[in-house]
């Protein structure tokens, strides 16, 4: 009765078949201080300690199929804070968990810094799924069609480093 949404996972097709398949797979968080974690109890360390959803969400796919997450370090200006150890799930395969998200930023910034910021980490680890998080900090001074703009732009210049990306716009 009523709305019955309508499962888009086909679009991740590939990235699933993967995850079942017990293949390694690449997950990278690019946003602006929600993906980084800002006011997740875990980061500002207050109970009930809760991971940020980037963290949740990666943890998710690990308890779905069995996997470890491995957090790479991104060592940028205000890095979000990672668990102390792997997550282990299992052993069928590995998760490699990047976020160099960055607190205040927008879609202009992720544009501008996609280099330093994204670049060398899919060169070194690959990407099967990019997750884009901006728009908190502009809505209300940047034209939707600008904001746009920058997103294919980031989108662009990541499938120009890894084609098989998938994306998930937040």
């Amino acid at each position: 009765e009523g709305f019955v949404s309508e499962s888009k996972a086909n679009v991740y097709a590939d990235f699933i078949t993967k995850l079942i398949g017990g293949e390694d797979v690449t997950v990278f968080f690019y946003g602006d201080s929600i993906t980084h974690g800002a006011s997740a109890s875990f980061i500002d360390n207050y109970s009930p300690y809760q991971y940020s959803y980037s963290l949740l969400f990666t943890q998710a796919l690990a308890d779905l199929y069995g996997y470890t997450v491995k957090y790479v370090k991104t060592d940028m200006t205000g890095a979000p804070i990672l668990p102390a150890e792997d997550y282990v799930a299992g052993d069928r395969g590995t998760i490699t968990y990047i976020n160099p998200s960055v607190g205040g930023w927008t879609s202009q910034n992720g544009k501008q810094n996609f280099d330093t910021y994204v670049k060398p980490f899919v060169e070194e680890h690959g990407c099967d799924l990019f997750l884009i998080a901006y728009g908190m900090n502009e809505f209300s001074s940047v034209p939707a069609a600008d904001y746009i703009k920058e997103l294919q732009s980031i989108m662009a210049r990541k499938k120009a480093l890894h084609p098989e990306t998938e994306f998930i716009l937040v």
